[in-house]
């Protein structure tokens, strides 16, 4: 995938060795939906080093530490090409349009790479198969009632804002992970059929229609192989700012400008009712989890 060398180390403790590398991570961590990440590409102006969790290399197949490592190589393809999402706002961008742009550009750089590397005959990722989805849903709707419940969200909304972009984030990468693997092939119906009833739920909840619009826009995006250059335009990442909004709306959250004042508000637009129903779902699927555990 024209990838740089690269250093790859092993660590027992892969988030401590990650902020370590690159202080700009400093609030990084492992935690992916109901799992952890397996390996993390770290890019600095003297070195790019990609760190691996040791506790996955001790029980992953060797097959599946190669696809790690050509995953995480595709990061490194990104990164040489120029094709990371930009981490400064476009002109006349707004703050919170410029978080959702950013939000999606992260997501849409796992699509690129997964949907090379089906094309290059690797398997699915763990992360798109039915039973991690359903646990990235649960985790999805866990994590937006851990941070409705922090007492430093009741007192600062801006650090409200960040825990739900940050659940929602973990999210839209899921999604795009669904994508890569539903566009390489995986048939009809998926991975709504791949759920078990809770995931079901969730998904016709948090998703529903957007993922065939989400779909329809993955379509026309390259593979990580093929040059971005030209193709990332104004307009595209307008629109991927968009689809985060939208998705960010099911969730049941918005941005709305206040210019009156310079700023934007961040707030809950979901009725109490669903809420309560959200809630209820989480419970007895947390319920479920810890008898079959």
């Amino acid at each position: 995938m024209g990838r740089p060398d690269a250093e790859v180390v092993a660590a027992n403790d892969l988030q401590s060795a990650v902020r370590r590398l690159d202080s700009s991570l400093s609030a990084y961590t492992i935690r992916r939906g109901s799992g952890e990440v397996a390996a993390k590409t770290i890019v600095t102006p003297e070195a790019s080093v990609i760190v691996v969790n040791s506790k996955y290399l001790r029980e992953a197949s060797h097959l599946d530490v190669e696809r790690v490592l050509a995953h995480e190589a595709g990061h490194l393809a990104l990164e040489a090409h120029g094709e990371t999402v930009s981490p400064g706002r476009l002109n006349g961008e707004s703050e919170w349009r410029w978080k959702l742009r950013y939000l999606g550009g992260t997501a849409l750089e796992e699509y690129r790479i997964e949907r090379a590397l089906y094309e290059l005959g690797y398997g699915a990722s763990e992360m798109a198969e039915g039973e991690s989805v359903t646990g990235s849903l649960h985790a999805l709707n866990c994590g937006v009632f851990e941070a409705m419940t922090n007492p430093q969200s009741h007192a600062d909304v801006r650090f409200f804002e960040a825990r739900i972009l940050e659940v929602v984030s973990n999210f839209a990468k899921v999604l795009d992970y669904c994508g890569a693997l539903s566009l390489s092939g995986r048939g009809r119906g998926y991975p709504e059929r791949d759920l078990d009833r809770f995931g079901r739920a969730n998904w016709d909840d948090f998703v529903g229609s957007h993922w065939t619009e989400r779909i329809d826009f993955l379509a026309t995006v390259p593979d990580v192989r093929e040059s971005g250059t030209g193709k990332f335009t104004k307009e595209m990442w307008h629109q991927i700012a968009t689809l985060e909004e939208k998705l960010l709306k099911r969730v049941g959250f918005v941005f709305e400008d206040a210019p009156s004042i310079g700023t934007y508000g961040f707030f809950r637009r979901q009725s109490d009712q669903d809420t309560q129903s959200r809630l209820d779902r989480a419970t007895e699927e947390a319920m479920a989890r810890e008898s079959q555990a």
